[in-house]
């Protein structure tokens, strides 16, 4: 089995509140070869949207 680097992660405490929008990514944004796309201005654009179509929108971004 190949081995991974090694990477260092950082604690973060957010304040969040009903109706709040949340947005997860995982590796599998790397893995599809959209590491290079910045994520931030994918997402604030969609921060209006329905939940559902900021994912469509976001997907289509990753997978284009």
């Amino acid at each position: 089995m190949p081995s991974l680097p090694l990477t260092s992660y950082r604690g973060q405490s957010l304040d969040l509140r009903p109706g709040d929008p949340l947005v997860m990514l995982t590796d599998g944004v790397l893995e599809r070869n959209a590491g290079s796309l910045d994520v931030s201005d994918l997402i604030v654009p969609t921060r209006a949207l329905h939940p559902r179509e900021a994912a469509r929108t976001l997907n289509h971004a990753i997978s284009a």
